[in-house]
């Protein structure tokens, strides 16, 4: 879902995941679980100020059709394990691309469940490309099935 916010745009997901919200929260957190689900390196220092390194390796992902390799630096602006986190999101070597947020809130639901809501925020609307509001909300949409497809296979998830 797309929402105009004060001449900015932002897109908001929805996922719930057959995994407790500990789970999740050490998917999105660990670099060697980021790399199971999302993206091809991940530098991830958990805390407040940290930093957050995302890369898209091109050769790893010839369906894709990039031009190159694609790195995403951010600093940590919330981190509240299990319940909330959220950082900022800039492509290096990609002016046209204005720094966004990303914010992924966790709620726990019954049966093991968690309510995953994730926001990318800031956008101008004159992203184009990969980078354009389109472009990102599918990716995160097919990034949410991977990331509930990766904690359900994991152990301390229900199976059912």
């Amino acid at each position: 879902m797309k929402k105009n916010t004060n001449s900015r745009l932002k897109i908001i997901k929805t996922k719930i995941i057959q995994a407790l919200p500990e789970t999740v929260f050490k998917a999105l957190t660990e670099p060697k679980k980021i790399t199971q689900w999302f993206q091809d390196e991940a530098i991830f220092e958990p805390r407040v100020g940290g930093k957050i390194r995302l890369v898209t390796l091109k050769e790893i992902h010839p369906e894709w059709k990039l031009d190159r390799d694609y790195t995403m630096d951010g600093i940590i602006r919330k981190f509240i394990p299990n319940e909330t986190l959220s950082y900022t999101w800039k492509f290096n070597d990609t002016p046209d691309f204005s720094e966004t947020t990303i914010i992924w809130e966790l709620e726990p639901l019954n049966s093991n469940k968690t309510s995953v809501k994730l926001t990318h925020e800031g956008f101008t609307g004159k992203e184009k490309g990969n980078f354009s509001v389109d472009s990102h909300e599918q990716g995160w949409t097919e990034a949410l099935e991977k990331l509930a497809k990766y904690c359900k296979s994991l152990p301390d998830t229900t199976k059912n």
